[in-house]
């Protein structure tokens, strides 16, 4: 059970460059089904940070790492987007 469980708490800045910190809205991330696997964050109309699930594990890192993902599909970023203020 050690495995299971774990809990891993980072900074939110620190998983983006320096230059791109601003986040302007959220989005979420569709896979080809069009189930909602996580959310994007995004800052001048591109996604800055994908949180995605991708068999049963939580991943996170840029738009592109997501893709790398084995979907079957390559997912896409929703046009509805929640302004961040």
């Amino acid at each position: 059970m050690a495995e299971w469980g774990a809990v891993e708490v980072h900074q939110l800045l620190d998983r983006f460059p320096a230059t791109e910190r601003t986040i302007e809205a959220t989005s979420k991330i569709i896979d080809a089904n069009g189930t909602v696997v996580g959310p994007a964050l995004v800052g001048g109309n591109v996604p800055i940070l994908c949180v995605w699930n991708c068999g049963d594990e939580l991943y996170s890192g840029s738009f592109d790492a997501m893709t790398e993902q084995d979907w079957g599909a390559r997912p896409r970023i929703s046009d509805a987007a929640f302004a961040v203020k």
